[in-house]
């Protein structure tokens, strides 16, 4: 593998700015999906999770709640892990519910 490929694989852990903005705009994505997508309670369920995860600094998967209750919500709690952990980037995490 040469330098450049290598640089696909590295993980990049956010800063406390970083999270801070990101919970800042789940925050908002939560607020729009209240008003544009009734129903969406997974993907809610999920993004408040996600909430706790970036407000607790958790970045182990022992961390997410046991009690979500789909796929879609637990798929967005092992997200923001992976977003704390340096495994995904904040777009990725933010393109559950649309938007």
């Amino acid at each position: 593998m040469n330098s450049s490929e290598q640089k696909e694989y590295e993980y990049i852990t956010p800063t406390q700015n970083e999270i801070q903005e990101t919970i800042d705009l789940i925050n908002k994505k939560m607020e729009s999906l209240k008003i544009k997508s009734p129903g969406n309670e997974n993907v809610m369920e999920g993004y408040a999770e996600a909430l706790r995860l970036l407000n607790e600094n958790s970045s182990s998967y022992d961390h997410i709640s046991a009690s979500l209750q789909s796929d879609s919500s637990r798929a967005i709690a092992v997200l923001a892990v992976d977003y704390l952990n340096g495994e995904c980037s904040r777009k990725v995490l933010m393109e559950f519910g649309g938007e």
